[in-house]
C-alpha cells in the first residue's frame, strides 16, 4: 500500500473517533447542589458539549434510573420521580442550572442527570434540602436559662428566638432577625450559630 493510502486511513479513523467523542456528551463536572432552600435547590452541571440536560429527583434510595428513564422525566423501570424539571440547554463547558421546586424540609433526596443527545447518565448526587432533621428541644432548663439542642440537614447557620407561650408564631425570616411575629420583640435573641450538618448543635 502507499503512504497515501495509510495516510488516508488514519485520516478516516481520527474522524471516526471526532465524532464518536462528539456525539456523547459527558458531564465535564459532576452534578451539584447549590442555592439550598427548605423546598428548592439549584442542580449545576458542566458537559463538554452543546446538549440539553434533565434531572430527576427521587426519594432516597430509590433504584438508579438509566439516561432514557431521566430523558422522559421518569424513575428506573419508568416510575414517577418525587420531581422531574423540564430539559435545559447546555452550553459546552459552560454551568447548567436545573432549578427544582415543592421538595419537603430537611430531607435527603437521590438526584439524576443526563444529556439528551449524548444519552450520558450522572454520577448520584445525594442531597438533604435545609431544615431540621432532629427538632429543637430544651435541655438543662434553669429559672433564667436553658439550652436548646437540635440537628440541621445542611450546614448553615442558626438562630433561636424565645417568646411567651402563647405568643405568634413568627416566620423564618423574623427569627433570623432576631424578632417576633411582625417586628416585635423577643424575649431574647441570641446570636446565629454556625450548625455542622448531621452533628448535634446545643
Amino acid at each position: 500500500m502507499s503512504l497515501n493510502h495509510y495516510k488516508n486511513m488514519l485520516l478516516f479513523l481520527l474522524i471516526i473517533l471526532f465524532q464518536f467523542t462528539i456525539t456523547n456528551a459527558a458531564f465535564s463536572t459532576q452534578p451539584s447542589a447549590v442555592n439550598t432552600g427548605p423546598t428548592t435547590v439549584t442542580i449545576r452541571s458542566v458537559s463538554d458539549t452543546n446538549d440539553n440536560v434533565r434531572c430527576v429527583v427521587l426519594v432516597h434510595g430509590a433504584t438508579a434510573p438509566n439516561a432514557a428513564n431521566v430523558n422522559a422525566g421518569k424513575g428506573a423501570s419508568n416510575s414517577n420521580p418525587v420531581t422531574s424539571p423540564p430539559a435545559v440547554t447546555a452550553n459546552a463547558n459552560a454551568n447548567a442550572d436545573v432549578s427544582v421546586s415543592g421538595l419537603v424540609t430537611g430531607t435527603r433526596y437521590n438526584v439524576y442527570c443526563a444529556t439528551a443527545t449524548g444519552g450520558v447518565l450522572s454520577n448520584i448526587l445525594v442531597m438533604y434540602t435545609s431544615g431540621f432533621t432532629a427538632q429543637p428541644t430544651a435541655s438543662s432548663v434553669e429559672d433564667d436559662r436553658m439550652t436548646v439542642q437540635l440537628v440541621t440537614s445542611l450546614s448553615e447557620n442558626v438562630r433561636c428566638i424565645f417568646l411567651f407561650d402563647g405568643a405568634t408564631a413568627p416566620t423564618a425570616a423574623e427569627v433570623n432577625a432576631g424578632t417576633g411575629s411582625g417586628g416585635g420583640s423577643a424575649q431574647a435573641a441570641p446570636a446565629a450559630t454556625s450548625a455542622t450538618a448531621g452533628s448535634q448543635l446545643s
